[in-house]
């Protein structure tokens, strides 16, 4: 839940991010790859919201940013 007038960011690694076996080999870290519109299905369509989904510039963390409007 989001308060009125607040904002709820949300970050997962991209598929194909750099590092992917690494980070699962090495550090044992078993992450869930998404893509850009497997995020955009995760946010809500309610009236009322603004929702940005944005890739960082290295390409390996989406980054959804949901905004109420107050």
């Amino acid at each position: 839940m989001v308060k009125r007038g607040g904002r709820l960011l949300i970050g997962n690694f991209a598929q194909g991010a750099v590092g992917e076996g690494y980070l699962s080999l090495f550090m044992d870290w078993h992450l869930i790859y998404r893509t850009e519109a497997q995020i955009r299905s995760l946010l809500p369509r309610a009236h009322g919201t603004g929702a940005t989904v944005t890739l960082d510039p290295h390409g390996n963390v989406f980054y959804a940013l949901l905004m109420m409007s107050g």
